[in-house]
């Protein structure tokens, strides 16, 4: 993998921002690093024109050389989760009935394309965007880059998988019972389940009435970091007027958190999926981390005994 592919998405909007790297290596990079991997994987399931993107990438550094004012995701390499409609991509939700070429960008792609990112394509997921692996009869099974026999969950599991092995440096994935959280877990990468009501969910797959699932499901960045995150997050952020469950809900900076008023709840086993011993030494051994060095965080590990 070149460092290129491994570099935080935020450290290489600000390379490419100040021209100390070229949106067009950035984006070349990242298919090239897709062109490795995804035969193996079978992560990114509808590719974006290869040309088009190096031509976006192309006017990005073109802006940047003018002096232009550049966005804040400036020729950031993207792919959305294939239950998110792209423009002129063919969406389906992992599912045949579905299958359609979007007309128009659902808004959280409209918004980060509106700050300069490059959308590469869509990842793959479980037929209808249900399940914990992402297979389908469409496109097949999504594997781990770090176990080709195991999976790396669903439903964003392509999207995982692919920003885990330098494929992509961020994505639009949803979730509403897991389905960010649980294949960055798998994958080792950053996801957020946002707060309900921060992201539109306009431009889905499925329709934008989404009825009894409205209340539960959100649309969250995956990425290598959890600084990535926040960057994608305050750029998706915000109602559209379309989404009623949208509200307008300032997003802070990180760096004004009082981290010494923070409490933060954890436990070890659900009830459903217990972990495996390794898995709950590591997650106790964050809970009961020192921030800085000078903060000890309050902790409260639930297990599943108590």
């Amino acid at each position: 993998m070149t460092d290129v592919c491994q570099l935080p998405a935020h450290e290489l909007v600000c390379r490419m921002s100040n021209r100390a790297l070229a949106c067009r290596e950035v984006v070349q990079a990242h298919l090239q690093r897709i062109d490795e991997v995804n035969p193996a994987l079978n992560a990114l399931v509808t590719a974006a024109d290869p040309e088009s993107c190096l031509a976006a990438a192309d006017e990005a550094d073109a802006r940047a050389a003018r002096g232009e004012p550049l966005g804040r995701a400036h020729g950031l390499p993207v792919v959305v989760k294939d239950v998110i409609k792209v423009a002129g991509l063919t969406c389906s939700g992992g599912s045949p009935a579905l299958r359609s070429v979007a007309d128009q960008d659902a808004t959280a792609v409209s918004r980060l394309r509106a700050e300069g990112a490059i959308v590469l394509g869509l990842t793959n997921v479980p037929e209808m965007g249900r399940g914990g692996e992402s297979n389908n009869d469409l496109y097949g099974r999504t594997n781990n880059p770090y176990d080709l026999s195991r999976t790396p969950g669903g439903s964003s599991g392509g999207s995982a998988a692919l920003i885990a092995a330098g494929g992509a440096a961020l994505s639009i994935g949803s979730d509403g019972g897991g389905s960010i959280r649980q294949p960055c877990h798998n994958a080792g990468i950053a996801g957020i389940k946002p707060t309900h009501g921060r992201i539109p969910r306009t431009g889905s797959v499925f329709g934008d009435a989404l009825g009894v699932f409205g209340p539960f499901n959100c649309y969250g960045p995956l990425a290598r970091t959890v600084a990535d995150l926040h960057l994608g997050l305050s750029i998706m952020n915000g109602p559209d007027l379309r989404d009623p469950y949208a509200v307008p809900a300032p997003l802070g900076r990180p760096q004004d958190v009082d981290l010494e008023s923070l409490r933060v709840a954890t436990y070890l086993d659900d009830g459903i999926s217990p972990p495996a011993d390794d898995v709950a030494t590591v997650v106790e051994a964050a809970a009961r981390v020192s921030i800085n060095d000078k903060f000890d965080a309050r902790y409260y590990l639930f297990a599943r005994e108590s």
